[in-house]
């Protein structure tokens, strides 16, 4: 389990805002849209899977 991360509160509010307002795909069950809640994660709470940092840290070599 990582450790707990601590967002100042305008970023955490903007994530919280990002995150309630992901589009809504199934009217029945009202599922939020995984990708549009994936977006807000990184987007507005920097949070990202652990699967991409290897991309993330190639593209920020190749930038340096």
């Amino acid at each position: 389990m990582p450790n707990t991360q601590y967002l100042e509160r305008i970023a955490y509010d903007r994530l919280v805002e990002a995150l309630m307002s992901a589009p809504r795909v199934n009217p029945y069950t009202g599922e939020p849209d995984a990708d549009a809640i994936k977006i807000a994660l990184g987007e507005f709470g920097d949070i990202w899977p652990e699967t991409i940092r290897e991309d993330a840290e190639a593209v920020r070599k190749q930038a340096a």
